[in-house]
């Protein structure tokens, strides 16, 4: 639709956006939309006055599309003439454009993180651009379709937040020309969980070897995560034994009866918010059932001759055992009843853990004869069950006897191994180019005995400082013997070689001899003593000679 009207000078233009406007302007020549040119629908029109005919009217029209951009821009006429004073020889009005448009929202402030109830606030804007302004009102969403007004204004606050607070909010605007488009937000609020309920029954009943189920609700957001753990009244640890907001038992037994908890867990921003709830109690009933032995009890109670012994079995029965008694041989021995003058079966003793007992037999004075199985016998009205355990009678010095065998076998061992280190540690081992310490022996031919010579032993000589003089001796060579006991090989003196092996040498201020093996190694043993005949010019019987190191 066009609007045709007459334009004052300082007025404003008021148009709905998206619409031409369409002005009638008189004596114009040029028109004009900030600083550009306009171009007119029609030609100019020029023509005089009815009741003044020397008076000449001049009129254009141009049209304008009303634009939201355009909002407030300068509309200008200028009309030129040779009639107006001024050096541009024109004149111009000029108006604003007044754009008219619905609004157009946006929202700002929206949160990124999580909002924690009663630590957090929220505050979220919506600006609307529109021409009037707008009037904003701030929409919660209770269901689909049904909404309540929460605010009205542009601005969006609770400080700080609560979980009644979550909701799906809608901002929209209205003005004279229309409204807005509604723009949404998700407002989510966590917070830690709370268990709202545990069962179904805070005692729940259970026969032997069937099965039992507790359930756990929490609110929480996010959704918590579940952890089931049974406790117990002994001061043992909790035992983890399910996760997930159901916890189903089968095939259950003594050992699961007792209590257990549920443990609701979520994380906000990065914490872990744990509770747990009351406890929910698991009753199981049935058959009695002996206990198997742990691994720090014994299935064979040992003792010696003459000696107490006692025996013991833990057992758990729901109802209570009406019956329980040791049995060996022939004989039975009830709970509570004495056998003279050496048996005596204790009454039930409740240990920690619910509708469990223990049952013990004592023997005051043992004899080889109590080395037998026990039996023990449980019943109830819903059954019975029986275990043994054994009794090991020994001898009153046997266990000492076995000790003392250990101990000397150990005790013999390392003798051996020290006699061996011993014969190991005679050997007399001389390297090439060394000069170990020596000491001369001296032993008869027939007995081959040896004899240490103390007056002989000499030290270690140090090639470098001692000054020693050669002495000529009668030709010398060692020969192999053989040894049976040794593997090292020994050597005998024979007079009929030349002296390749040994040279003796004389200390300033020692008055023996010593000598010295070089370019061979010598192995020595007292069975195979290997002998060097000394050069003397006196005859005397013969004498054999070796040499071990000085230890």
């Amino acid at each position: 639709m066009t609007e045709e009207r007459r334009v004052l000078k300082g007025r404003r233009v008021r148009v709905v956006a998206e619409q031409p406007l369409e002005m009638q302007i008189f004596g114009a020549i040029c028109r004009y939309v900030g600083e550009t040119e306009l171009r007119t629908l029609r030609p100019q029109v020029n023509s005089t006055e009815i009741d003044n005919p020397r008076t000449w009217a001049t009129y254009s029209v141009c049209e304008i599309l009303a634009e939201r951009s355009r909002y407030g821009q300068p509309i200008r006429c200028v009309a030129i003439h040779p009639a107006y004073a001024n050096p541009t020889m024109s004149s111009s009005i000029e108006v604003r454009f007044d754009v008219r448009y619905a609004p157009e929202t946006r929202l700002v402030g929206v949160p990124t993180g999580q909002l924690e109830e009663g630590r957090d606030q929220l505050e979220i804007r919506c600006l609307a651009d529109a021409n009037p302004p707008a009037s904003i009102l701030w929409r919660k969403t209770k269901s689909p379709g049904v909404t309540e007004v929460a605010s009205i204004g542009e601005t969006l606050m609770f400080s700080p937040i609560y979980r009644n607070h979550a909701a799906v909010y809608l901002c929209e605007a209205s003005n004279m020309e229309g409204e807005s488009s509604p723009v949404s937000v998700q407002v989510s609020v966590n917070y830690p969980p709370t268990i709202s309920a545990v069962g179904p029954d805070r005692l729940t009943t259970a026969l032997l070897y069937s099965g039992a189920s507790f359930e756990c609700h929490a609110d929480a957001m996010p959704p918590a995560e579940y952890r089931w753990a049974q406790i117990f009244t002994d001061g043992r640890m909790p035992l983890e034994c399910g996760t997930g907001q159901r916890l189903i038992l089968t095939n259950v037994t003594y050992e699961q009866q007792g209590q257990y908890i549920c443990l609701a867990s979520n994380k906000i921003n990065g914490n872990v918010r744990e509770v747990k709830s009351d406890p929910v109690s698991l009753q199981v009933v049935g058959a009695p059932r002996v206990v198997k032995p742990a691994i720090t009890e014994k299935f064979v109670v040992v003792t010696t001759e003459g000696s107490p012994a006692r025996l013991e079995i833990r057992l758990c029965s729901d109802p209570k055992p009406r019956l329980v008694a040791w049995e060996w041989g022939s004989t039975r021995l009830h709970a509570g009843e004495v056998l003279e003058p050496r048996y005596r079966a204790l009454d039930l003793e409740p240990l920690a853990s619910e509708d469990c007992y223990i049952a013990i037999l004592e023997l005051t004075s043992t004899v080889k004869e109590d080395q037998r199985l026990y039996h023990v016998i449980v019943e109830n009205d819903r059954g019975s069950d029986r275990r043994a355990l054994m009794l090991k009678v020994d001898e009153p010095g046997q266990i000492p006897l076995v000790i003392g065998a250990v101990a000397g076998f150990t005790v013999l061992s390392v003798l051996i191994m020290g006699f061996v280190c011993f014969l190991r540690s005679d050997r007399c081992c001389v390297a090439r180019n060394t000069v170990p310490a020596l000491q001369q022996v001296h032993c008869t031919k027939a007995s081959n005995a040896m004899i240490e010579d103390p007056r002989l032993a000499v030290d270690t000589m140090d090639r470098t400082s001692q000054q020693f003089v050669p002495e000529k001796r009668a030709n010398h060579v060692l020969k192999p013997v053989p040894s049976q006991q040794y593997q090292q090989e020994c050597y005998q003196h024979d007079p009929q070689h030349q002296q390749q092996h040994y040279q003796r040498h004389h200390h300033h201020g020692q008055p023996h001899g010593q000598y010295t093996l070089q370019g061979e190694q010598l192995f020595l043993k007292p069975d195979r003593l290997a002998t060097l005949k000394p050069h003397y010019k006196s005859e005397k019987p013969p004498q054999y000679t070796t040499f071990k190191p000085n230890n």
